[in-house]
């Protein structure tokens, strides 16, 4: 348990750190950080990142961290229902794919803010296939 906890963490802290290293400062999570106190230390963070941001690739900043937080909700859940019977986790693990990938196609259709980006849709599915690979090959250790 352990280990996933670490690997959930490592995953949704990098994700955030690229993203807000490296995302314009316009979107609403700059707004939050504000909101909560911390945009000294937000400010701070991406000036301490700007003079490597002309250096990052672009999939890196756009599309690596929603990869890395799919990744992270497929193995917690991954990691939570191990062991449970399909019919009783099925529901919840397939939240993953739905919430991940359907707000991808759900900004195609004009329904969820943001932009259409079909890197981002391949890139999810590897994240969220990833995740619950490590998550079920925890299961295969742990039966041994």
């Amino acid at each position: 348990m352990r280990q996933a906890v670490l690997l959930c963490t490592t995953a949704i802290g990098l994700g955030s750190l690229i993203y807000i290293c490296f995302r314009p400062g316009s979107l609403a999570v700059f707004a939050w950080a504000e909101a909560v106190g911390l945009d000294r230390a937000v400010e701070a963070l991406r000036q301490l990142c700007a003079p490597i941001a002309p250096h990052v690739p672009e999939p890196v900043v756009h599309t690596l961290p929603g990869a890395l937080w799919a990744a992270a909700l497929a193995h917690a859940m991954g990691t939570i229902w191990r062991g449970s019977p399909w019919r009783r986790s099925l529901p919840f693990l397939a939240t993953v794919p739905l919430l991940a990938l359907g707000s991808e196609l759900g900004q195609g259709l004009g329904l969820v803010p943001g932009t259409f980006d079909p890197l981002d849709l391949l890139s999810y599915t590897g994240g969220i296939g990833l995740g619950f690979w490590w998550a079920l090959s925890g299961r295969r250790t742990a039966a041994r």
